[in-house]
């Protein structure tokens, strides 16, 4: 679980249009269809990279001549948590030992938040 939160991608469809209703689908071709993804990568993979290699899968040999167009695409970089300062790791460990009565843990959870790369 740990290694699919954090370090594994993951593609999502986030949000989709012009598609029928479960209960109403039918085998048809429909003139439009609108989708909206995220792609989630491990904290030190180039989410640039990441992002020109999706818009490349999307958009290279479609299938049936369809149109593809990419209307708007960003990318942020994850954020993986850097070894702590000796002194710092020491003041965590002794808060947690103070309040708690035993010392602090840490666990990683996937989160995409790229500004956290300019506050650490």
């Amino acid at each position: 679980m740990y290694l699919d939160n954090v370090w594994r991608p993951n593609l999502s469809i986030t949000g989709a249009g012009g598609i029928p209703a479960l209960t109403k689908a039918g085998n048809v071709v429909r003139a439009k269809t609108t989708i909206r993804v995220s792609l989630r990568v491990s904290p030190d993979f180039d989410a640039e990279k990441a992002k020109e290699t999706l818009v490349n899968v999307f958009t290279t040999n479609v299938p049936y001549n369809a149109k593809v167009s990419i209307l708007t695409a960003h990318a942020g970089n994850g954020f993986c948590m850097k070894v702590l300062q000796p002194w710092l790791q020491n003041s965590i460990q002794e808060a947690g030992s103070g309040f708690y009565g035993k010392p602090a843990g840490s666990y990683g959870d996937g989160g995409s938040i790229p500004f956290l790369n300019e506050l650490s």
